[in-house]
């Protein structure tokens, strides 16, 4: 009962067109397999996340093996894939180049059913090299492309107006003029913000700011277990830290499933733990389910539950997509309901 005050929040704009805005970066991941002393080799600590040159970008690239494979990536990106495919209206706002990556990450946002609210801009897509240890964990290098950021000016009224939830990357918090525009409108047009935290190494890169800035904003704050100790520090510390929260935080705790956190209550969702045979985009398609289920006014356990199923079958798979005969075969087209309680 004590989420009803979050989930009327949303249906505040329960008659507008629109569903769900994602705000980050839309690229192109290519993943590979590797050993751990793999990782050592390309500078990047096991879970975390560097950038890096075009040319060292390259030169890692011409040192794995051959068997890798591309697709599109970016939380933001992801996430928005997964709200497609289950019937929402979504549009991902993020920067392309129109180059080759460019226009596969608009063919593939289009076969998804999102919306690019964004044009092709001269220059080149970011990319990134995405490192599986045989424990399914992955380490990202990231590099940047040449289009520039997505700026401040591309976020109005206009954007938002039809929009419930607006929902962010973590890589945002690189971009902070973006990030406040975005959150100034969501205040002033009751508009849900979402925050997925990213990646430890952000965390650590941007505590100060999300602690005193961005936390007293948020109306539904998303992290892993590596994110949130590196946010509030240890256990009991999150738990504390998040009862305190009045709004809605979602601490994912990958095999154990995830504790939600609302109005000072807590409430853990359990989950059916699989091997993981790349764990990259789990947080992401869990976020598609979740935010799924509270728009169709789901209580939070069913949205968790949801948000679990979707994550349990997109770490089956190499890349952050569930494949397209899985949905067909589910009939998750038209809004239909998942049965939550089963893996996919």
């Amino acid at each position: 009962m004590y989420t009803l005050v979050f989930l009327s929040f949303i249906c505040m704009n329960a008659l507008l067109g629109s569903d769900v805005l994602c705000i980050g970066n839309a690229l192109v991941d290519t993943f590979a397999f590797v050993s751990e002393n793999r990782l050592s080799q390309a500078g990047v600590e096991k879970g975390g996340e560097i950038s890096v040159s075009s040319l060292y970008f390259e030169n890692q690239l011409s040192t794995l093996s051959k068997t890798q494979k591309k697709v599109t990536g970016g939380s933001a990106a992801n996430t928005a894939k997964g709200l497609g495919r289950l019937g929402c209206s979504v549009s991902l706002l993020a920067r392309l180049g129109n180059d080759t990556t460019g226009q596969f990450v608009q063919s593939v946002m289009a076969e998804h059913n999102v919306h690019l609210c964004t044009n092709l801009f001269s220059g080149t897509t970011s990319r990134v090299l995405c490192l599986i240890t045989p424990d399914g964990q992955r380490s990202f290098l990231f590099c940047g492309g040449t289009v520039g950021i997505t700026s401040p000016l591309d976020v109005n009224e206009s954007t938002l107006q039809k929009t419930k939830i607006v929902h962010h990357d973590g890589y945002i918090l690189r971009n902070k003029p973006l990030l406040e525009k975005s959150l100034a409108l969501c205040n002033k047009l009751h508009i849900v913000a979402s925050l997925d935290l990213g990646s430890f190494s952000l965390v650590r890169e941007h505590k100060k700011y999300i602690l005193e800035n961005v936390l007293p904003r948020i109306d539904i704050l998303i992290g892993n277990s590596d994110e949130m100790h590196t946010l509030f520090g240890s256990d009991q510390e999150i738990h504390k830290a998040l009862l305190q929260r009045s709004a809605l935080s979602v601490h994912l705790k990958s095999k154990k499933g995830c504790t939600l956190y609302c109005n000072g209550k807590a409430l853990e969702i359990p989950t059916h733990p699989k091997k993981p045979i790349d764990s990259t985009g789990a947080g992401d398609l869990f976020t598609s389910g979740f935010l799924y289920g509270l728009l169709h006014n789901w209580s939070l356990e069913k949205s968790a539950r949801m948000g679990h199923s979707l994550a349990g079958e997109v770490i089956s798979h190499i890349g952050a997509e569930i494949p397209l005969h899985i949905w067909k075969e589910r009939n998750l087209f038209s809004n239909q309901e998942m049965p939550v309680d089963s893996n996919l």
